[in-house]
């Protein structure tokens, strides 16, 4: 073959495969770059995807916020626990003196007739229902039976007296109101 500019038939075949090899570099260089892009706007896609739907679960959040029940706030639109009704029965000397010792028992029970045991019982005296003044606080044994010993207030005219009970979670109040 004849040369080419002074190129030998074997140089230039050589300089032609040189070519053609980088031609064929350049290509692999091209589609490599073209899978990078593609991968990186995959990756920009499920970055778009994720934060759309953490915007959309905000959102959810924001709308449904008013019904869910918060830590330590009471639901109020749930009902209120039923309480189980009570009764206190007094035991109530025949005679009792202002300023003397008296002795009042009873037993606490719920309607049913059981007993309730450890609750506090507060006795109370008023000269005029209005004004009441604590005589003094026992607690139930087991079976809801309790005994308190006390002086009666020294009022002028009638006495009235309330032995009452402020009910807890489970069981409602009572009270129970009598004259001296």
């Amino acid at each position: 073959m004849a040369s080419l500019a002074g190129i030998s038939s074997t140089k230039a075949k050589r300089f032609s495969d040189t070519g053609s090899h980088c031609t064929k570099k350049a290509r692999q260089g091209t589609t490599t770059n073209r899978k990078r892009r593609r991968y990186a706007l995959k990756q920009i896609l499920v970055a778009l995807t994720l934060l759309v739907v953490l915007i959309l679960a905000v959102a959810a959040l924001v709308l449904l916020a008013p019904a869910l029940p918060r830590a330590g706030v009471a639901n109020s639109s749930a009902p209120p626990a039923e309480k189980l009704p009570t009764k206190l029965t007094i035991n109530v000397p025949q005679t009792i003196s202002t300023g003397t010792p008296a002795t009042l028992s009873g037993v606490l029970t719920t309607s049913d007739g059981r007993g309730i045991p450890a609750a506090t019982i507060t006795g109370q005296a008023s000269p005029n229902k209005t004004t009441w003044y604590t005589v003094g606080t026992i607690t139930t044994d087991s079976t809801g039976a309790f005994s308190y010993t006390g002086t009666v207030p020294a009022f002028s005219g009638t006495i009235y007296a309330k032995v009452s009970y402020a009910g807890n979670d489970m069981y409602a109040p009572c009270n129970s109101t009598f004259t001296l």
